[in-house]
């Protein structure tokens, strides 16, 4: 069916721009539990005869490309997949890609020595974002001064592995954006818009649960000896400990260790990583899915013009009485889809900082499908 020129999807390969697709979605999203972050997928079939320009150009993987929604840039990267089908009487292509990010997952990172010795996290983090051809974009804050004694680099580790292991324990996170540059979160990114009952969410879904009703996280790490930092167990490990703590009136002796990624026997290495544990684990996890009209906000009031919905780790406000919601919520990812079927539409899971850690429940049907 046509679409208004404020719902047009185009994928740019080759100095050659492709509408009139059958099927779209593009996908941003946080990386705690999905790499790449930015990915797109177009399909067009016999429901929508093939212009002569999409059968002549050979589009593969590799090729480099971009894709604008409602005039908006979405994702610049390059094509990850081409998929055709055919018989007498049908014809399916299908294109799938990603941001130019999605380098840090296929190459590895190399230092001399393999290790990182007294170079500082900001250091150590561009180092190695520019090994896969990539840059590094730092939002809502900056990366921590901090300069280990050493951080070593497993033979074969991924880029995109490494800097994540680098910058859990300070509770950054990673993603990416329209330009393709690999983003680091370091804290809140600003305000948007609403989504609200009954005037523009069609589909509200939630999911509030609590995995540990408090749980202390007792947190060890290891560093090499030497003359200042001293030798055997004193370096080796941190002691074992345990707290109860009370949560909800229960009282428990609840704990679940963990080990810092970053070696440091004391400071903000273990007690950031702790204190990062433990609140998500002691709070309850809210996620909320939301489907609303359009990519942009307002384009259910026919305001169709205007930048797409927030991008990942930037906030939205949330009222609906249904959901006992009435507060804002973090942006964990942003689906825009659109197809015969269903139009135009934009799904935005949102959770409170809680649920944005490991154990993020993802939706079984409806909205979250």
């Amino acid at each position: 069916m046509p679409f208004p020129s404020s719902e047009i999807a185009i994928l740019n390969v080759g100095g050659m721009q492709f509408r009139d697709w059958e099927s779209v979605s593009v996908r941003w999203a946080l990386e705690t539990k999905e790499s790449p972050a930015y990915t797109f997928r177009f399909t067009c079939s016999e429901a929508i005869p093939i212009p002569a320009a999409y059968a002549g150009l050979q589009i593969r993987p590799g090729m480099q490309c971009s894709v604008t929604l409602a005039g908006n840039l979405a994702i610049t990267g390059f094509v990850t997949t081409r998929q055709v089908f055919y018989d007498a009487n049908r014809h399916y292509v299908e294109i799938q890609g990603a941001t130019q990010a999605l380098s840090m997952l296929t190459n590895s990172t190399v230092t001399p020595g393999m290790e990182y010795k007294g170079k500082p996290i900001p250091y150590i983090a561009n180092d190695i974002v520019k090994q896969s051809g990539n840059s590094l974009v730092v939002e809502g804050g900056s990366l921590p001064s901090y300069t280990p004694a050493r951080f070593g680099i497993p033979f074969g580790e991924s880029n995109h592995d490494s800097i994540e292991r680098l910058l859990k324990p300070f509770s950054i996170v990673m993603t990416s954006n329209p330009q393709g540059n690999v983003v680091a979160i370091a804290g809140p990114t600003g305000g948007g818009p609403s989504v609200i009952e009954g005037v523009n969410i069609l589909e509200g879904r939630e999911l509030i649960q609590n995995l540990s009703y408090g749980k202390d996280s007792p947190t060890a790490t290891q560093q090499t000896g030497s003359k200042d930092t001293g030798w055997g167990a004193a370096v080796s490990s941190i002691p074992f400990a345990s707290k109860a703590l009370s949560n909800q009136g229960i009282n428990w002796n609840a704990m679940m260790g963990v080990v810092a990624e970053v070696p440091g026997i004391k400071g903000i290495i273990p007690q950031g990583r702790g204190a990062m544990e433990n609140a998500m684990q002691s709070a309850d996890q809210i996620t909320v899915w939301a489907t609303v009209y359009g990519w942009t906000p307002g384009a259910d009031k026919g305001r169709g013009g205007g930048p797409l919905w927030p991008q990942p780790g930037q906030q939205v406000f949330v009222k609906s009485p249904s959901l006992i919601m009435n507060e804002s919520l973090t942006v964990k990812s942003v689906t825009f889809m659109q197809d015969n079927q269903i139009g135009t539409r934009t799904i935005l899971e949102l959770c409170n900082t809680a649920a944005l850690g490991e154990g993020v429940p993802q939706a079984a049907s409806g909205s979250g499908g």
